[in-house]
């Protein structure tokens, strides 16, 4: 059978109706019944790594291969090589410039077009390397005939075969969407064909359409056929408020959009649970300001420092109202979540995206996994939104992470029954000490639900030298038993386990966008590291996105999404910098508590701060709060930010 022709009985490699473009003409086989290896020329590299020597490796072993088997002359069998192509990569997914040099790999310059290894593709990619140890190649060599005596011999180290959804050996989609060997066969998708297909599966039939078998990698029941899916125009990963707000604008400008979730509503978060004016409006917005009544409404902050107590009203404002409400995350989420899907948006909870669909650099979908049934499948969309929250794994997975120069906040909250749960304030405690009036680092808030409970909890930023040593219990502890007593809070009393979690603050996670995905919400970081505020910011952001993404859909322009990152930058950069620059000044305890003496013995002083710290200032109006900040921005904009560690 020459080179360049397929097999009888089968379809051309590159799919149904093509044949194989025409191939150089090849060497004679050394032994009879054992083909020998394609010889590539832009996998080459001097110094033992060109194509010459492996050709001739890789011929060597085949036919010994073949020897010690004892497959007699003509017998039918396939080799192929298998390049062990891998980048370099750090802990967080992210490229690693250089990497080869230190490690002694060479580099791999990208195939012009997809090179053939018998039946099988190599696929070139940009800065892939092709991993030396030492002096020895590491490559190999499987026989892929349906021969229950096939691999595993002494002679060869068995492949690692592609699961049912198509991950290689990184765990991401590569090939997702082509046609794979194991389908192309006389008898159409998912026929036995000429019995010489099945990427690695040895000694079985190779796997058909429809056919479940154990996902080596996760160990869960994966199969490629699961379920019928159709293409979407956006994926959202994550019903939370980012993901949710998404979702139900895409889904009101017609857009066909399916939004998975992981767990199933109602579930917990760690959150204060508080609305701010501008979360309001966001609500409001979407047609839920009916639904926000039966719940507890307040009218601003007290805040107390330093023996004193000040209560605060919301500012006036032109766009947003001057009330906030308290609603449990749990509920909250469950209310957006409904909104959108009447809106048209589909919702699959107890679905985790576990790994993005990659094509040619771009994020063509997502594998997802059944919680319930452990079944892996895959949705393909134009776009990916991925709103998983402040651990986001896909985007994790596609490149992004957090510029650790950047302040990151720390987070404890428990419920505890109290007396004043329908209080119209809302309390934040600016100077944290234990019993024995020590001082502790950090904030604490209490914040009433209207319903026999409070929401009590403590924070801290990153930008406290010692916050690593912090024990957040510990902390969480000492301020119940120090709270103030109107609240009437017991120890022991807590209702549930108190829950915690780390926010990214202030756009510290980056880029924001890519080919065919967005990050919204915590994924993005973009809490407010003035207040730790991120309900609000994660409703913005998706309203934003779901714009950008209507853009995109509508003109059909790919690069419309990049307009995603500028407007983010538009509407929070500075405010961000200036907020940044802020919580490394608090993040020194002497100064902090200075700041606070000073600030709490000027209830106009605290009013511009409140002003500023909800992001509530007046666009068109230059206040003593707009002006302060003006002043804070202009000195930003000099000073330069931290390098990230």
């Amino acid at each position: 059978m020459g080179r360049g022709q397929p097999a009888q009985g089968a379809r051309g490699a590159l799919g149904p109706g093509r044949d194989a473009p025409p191939r150089a003409a090849a060497r004679p086989p050394l032994r009879a019944g054992v083909p020998q290896a394609q010889e590539d020329p832009d996998l080459g590299h001097a110094r033992g790594t060109g194509p010459a020597s492996v050709g001739r490796a890789v011929r060597r072993h085949l036919d010994r291969a073949a020897d010690d088997r004892g497959h007699p002359p003509g017998r039918g069998g396939r080799g192929v090589l298998e390049l062990l192509l891998v980048p370099r990569r750090d802990r967080w997914g992210r490229r690693r410039p250089g990497a080869h040099r230190r490690s002694g790999a060479r580099h791999v310059p990208r195939p012009r077009r997809p090179r053939e290894v018998g039946d099988h593709r190599v696929r070139g990619c940009d800065r892939w390397r092709l991993w030396r140890r030492g002096q020895t190649l590491r490559w190999r060599h499987a026989d892929l005939r349906r021969d229950p005596h096939a691999g595993g011999d002494r002679g060869c180290r068995a492949p690692r075969a592609r699961d049912a959804v198509g991950r290689d050996h990184r765990g991401l989609r590569r090939d997702v969407g082509r046609p794979r060997t194991a389908d192309r066969g006389p008898g159409g998708p998912g026929g036995r064909g000429d019995g010489d297909r099945g990427g690695g599966h040895r000694g079985a039939d190779p796997p058909r359409r429809g056919v479940r078998h154990r996902d080596r990698r996760r160990g869960g029941v994966s199969d490629r056929a699961g379920r019928d899916e159709r293409a979407r125009q956006v994926l959202v990963v994550g019903a939370g408020p980012a993901g949710a707000a998404t979702s139900y604008w895409l889904a009101e400008a017609g857009h066909d959009v399916l939004v998975v979730e992981k767990k199933r509503f109602p579930r917990e978060k760690t959150c204060g649970d508080g609305l701010t004016p501008r979360a309001v409006r966001q609500l409001l917005d979407m047609g839920l300001g009916p639904r926000l009544e039966p719940h507890h409404r307040y009218e601003g902050l007290r805040a107390l420092a330093h023996g004193i107590t000040l209560e605060l009203s919301w500012p006036e404002h032109p766009l947003y109202p001057s009330v906030g409400y308290v609603v449990r995350r749990r509920e909250l989420d469950e209310l957006v979540a409904a909104r959108a899907t009447e809106a048209g948006a589909e919702l699959r909870q107890g679905t985790e995206a576990v790994e993005p669909i990659l094509e040619g650099g771009r994020v063509t979908g997502a594998v997802l996994e059944d919680k319930a049934t452990s079944r892996t499948y895959e949705v393909r969309a134009d776009y990916v939104v991925m709103a998983e929250g402040a651990n986001t794994t896909l985007g994790r997975k596609v490149g992004a992470s957090r510029d650790r120069g950047y302040p990151m906040g720390m987070a404890l909250r428990g419920y505890y029954p109290s007396p004043l749960h329908a209080d119209p304030w809302i309390e934040s405690c600016l100077d944290l000490r234990d019993r024995s009036g020590s001082s502790l680092p950090g904030y604490g808030w209490v914040f009433p639900l209207g319903d026999g409970t409070v929401n009590i909890g403590v924070g801290l930023l990153s930008t406290f030298k010692h916050y690593k040593d912090v024990n957040t219990s510990h902390l969480l502890d000492e301020y119940v038993a120090t709270a103030p007593a109107h609240w009437g809070l017991r120890e022991g009393t807590g209702i549930g386990r108190p829950t915690g979690g780390r926010l990214p603050m202030g756009g510290s996670v980056g880029p924001k966008a890519g080919a065919g995905w967005l990050l919204v919400g915590d994924s993005a970081g973009t809490v407010n590291p003035f207040n730790g505020e991120g309900i609000d910011y994660a409703y913005e952001t998706g309203r934003m996105a779901a714009e950008v993404l209507d853009d995109a859909l509508r003109s059909g322009s790919r690069l419309a999404i990049y307009q995603y990152p500028a407007r983010l930058e538009a509407e929070f950069g500075l405010y961000f910098k200036v907020a940044r620059t802020f919580a490394r000044l608090i993040g020194r305890p002497a100064l902090m508590r200075e700041l606070t003496r000073v600030g709490m013995h000027s209830r106009s002083l605290m009013e511009w701060v409140l002003r500023i710290m909800a992001n509530l200032l007046r666009p068109e109006e230059l206040g003593p709060a707009e002006a302060a900040y003006k002043a804070a921005a202009a000195l930003a904009r000099l000073v330069p930010e931290r390098a990230a560690s």
